[in-house]
């Protein structure tokens, strides 16, 4: 089966990342889960590790993470409390894109 050599479990079941309340601890959580299924994708944690540090320097969107297990909320509330103007803009992304573009 393909998912086994590749270390993928799709039946693991998903942890609810709610109770969150850390960025060591939210890492921690998708380490030892290994995979998370999405609605599309299966994604493995360093997979997953890479997406949210690249959402939280701006350099992808907040909906580039899956909802599953509410990852995408605990991370904008991570994110939130970490750096509240992070989201002072609805545009941020969109204007770091353009000028990345321009680079």
């Amino acid at each position: 089966m393909e998912h086994e050599s590749s270390g993928i479990n799709p039946e693991q079941p998903t942890p609810d990342f709610s109770q969150v309340q850390s960025w060591p601890e939210l890492h921690e959580l998708i380490d030892r889960t290994s995979t998370i299924k999405g609605p599309e994708h299966v994604h493995n944690a360093q997979d997953l590790h890479h997406i949210i540090d690249d959402v939280r320097r701006g350099e992808k969107p907040l909906n580039a993470i899956t909802r599953a297990g509410g990852l995408r909320e605990a991370v904008h509330r991570l994110i939130e409390e970490s750096s509240p103007e992070y989201f002072d803009s609805n545009e941020r992304f969109e204007i770091i894109r353009e000028i990345k573009k321009r680079e």
